[in-house]
Order: structure tokens, then sequence, then C-alpha cells
């Protein structure tokens, strides 16, 4: 009951070390009864198991690498990082969430690690300057919307095996010059 009748609240910092238990924070998108214990490391990151709920760090950052051991970077986990201009994957990764990346306007180059298997609805929709993805060879779906408004992207290429791509997942991507599908 820390933030009991917070209604307004929507965003903390966790110190390093601390742990939460019950919470409605939208940032982070937790269910009011879910009873969890949270880490942050190096008071930038919020970790639940092996998922990424979401990044507290400097919102001008421009480089940020994730942290080891994540499997799913959350929905909206570093969403509205307008500074952002390169990620680097752990290399365990399996999901990219909603939005997870959403509004990065500056993200230039992404290559994820080869252990992507879903790009969710969105993931990194309006990351206008995105030029070059690098489509690892497990990857199975990518999700509508994923990449719409990429408007730099020039390629994409997928890997047999690969299932699925949702409705609009390039709209917008409007230097693309090819695409190739198994």
């Amino acid at each position: 009951n820390a933030f009991r009748g917070c209604s307004a609240l929507s965003y903390v910092r966790f110190p390093e070390g601390w742990v939460f238990r019950s919470a409605d924070l939208t940032r982070m998108g937790i269910p009011d009864n879910y009873v969890e214990q949270f880490k942050t490391t190096d008071n930038n990151w919020i970790i639940m198991g092996s998922t990424l709920i979401a990044y507290v760090g400097d919102e001008n950052v421009t480089t940020l690498t994730v942290p080891d051991g994540i499997d799913i970077i959350d929905d909206e986990a570093l969403a509205d990082l307008y500074c952002l201009q390169t990620v680097t994957f752990a290399g365990t990764e399996r999901i990219i969430g909603k939005r997870a990346f959403y509004e990065c306007t500056d993200l230039e180059h992404v290559e994820l690690p080869e252990t992507v298997e879903t790009i969710e609805e969105s993931a990194f929709e309006n990351c206008t300057w995105i030029d070059d993805v690098y489509f690892p060879t497990e990857l199975k779906t990518v999700g509508k919307k994923a990449f719409k408004g990429c408007g730099q992207l020039l390629e994409c290429a997928f890997y047999e095996g690969f299932e699925s791509i949702g409705d609009n997942a390039f709209e917008g991507c409007w230097r693309m010059l090819s695409a190739n599908l198994p």
C-alpha cells in the first residue's frame, strides 16, 4: 500500500536493491493485485524475473545495453526514448513486446540477437531513422505495425521457418527497396 490512492502516479525510480510488491503504476502496466518482487540494476532498469519491465534512467540516453538474462522486453519498456540511437542486446531475448521501442525516433540500427522469435505489434513503430534491421534466423512472427513509419528502412529479409507478418507491418517504409521472404 505504499502508493495507495496516488491515482496520478505513473512513474517511479527505484534505488538499487529496493523491492516493490504491489502497485498500480501505469508506466509498468502491472495489475493492482500482482504480488512479485522487482529488482533494479544500476538504478536504470526494472526487471521482473527475466522480463525487462522498464528503463527508468536518463530519458535523453543515446546508447543502451540490455542487461544479461532478459528473455522478454515487455510492452513499452523502452518506448518514447527519443534520443536513443543504439541498442545492444544481451543475446538471450526471445520476445520484443508491443510498442517496446515505440517512438524511439533517433534509433538507427537494430541488430536483433539470433534468439528473437517474436516481434510484437508496433514494437518499432515510428522509429523514423531505422535504416537497417538484422532479422534473426529464429524469427517466426512480426506483428502488425511492427515497423510502421520506419521511413528510412531499406530492406528486410527473412529466413526459412519464418511464419507470419501482421497487417501493415511495414506501412510507411517509403525507402524500402526489397523484401525477401522464404
